[in-house]
């Protein structure tokens, strides 16, 4: 009982671990929280082991939960999982860098004016600076602002 106990309490640290690589996904933390809490309690109530043994079997937990992601991040898993890269670009200055007034792309979303274009093989945050434009339409480059790259729709 105190080895399943145990094993709950790993498994809900290193779900809590995972949880600060998952950006967005607050159930692990929670799920892996309310474990630990499961166990932790049920090993002090019902099996009534003392409370310095269950602090070693939470630093156990803890320290075996490091090596499961050092495990999964030689094989590739933790990377298959997390966020490499930015998903935002915060600056003008930076879609200056990658777009030029008057490029060409199409809407990948409905501009309702708020939407996402596709211009080249990269996706940004765009605001229809006229009127709505349908998914599928072709845009064109207008100008940049707080990050986002305001465009017309082209006839």
């Amino acid at each position: 009982m105190t080895l399943l106990l145990g094993i709950l309490i790993t498994v809900g640290m290193f779900l809590v671990i995972l949880e600060f690589l998952i950006p967005g996904f607050e159930v692990l933390g929670i799920l892996g929280i309310i474990l630990m809490a499961i166990g932790g309690i049920t090993l002090y109530s019902f099996v009534k082991v003392d409370i310095l043994i269950i602090g070693t079997i939470f630093l156990i937990a803890f320290v075996l939960s490091i090596l499961l992601f050092n495990v999964a991040k030689k094989r590739g898993i933790v990377g298959k999982i997390t966020l490499n890269e930015s998903l935002y670009i915060k600056k003008d200055e930076d879609i200056r860098k990658l777009l030029v007034v008057g490029e060409i792309g199409r809407a990948k979303t409905t501009l309702k004016p708020y939407g996402i274009v596709e211009i080249g093989d990269r996706e940004f945050d765009a605001v229809s600076n006229l009127n709505f434009i349908d998914s599928g339409k072709k845009i064109k480059v207008n100008s940049f602002k707080n990050g986002k790259v305001i465009v017309m729709e082209v006839k």
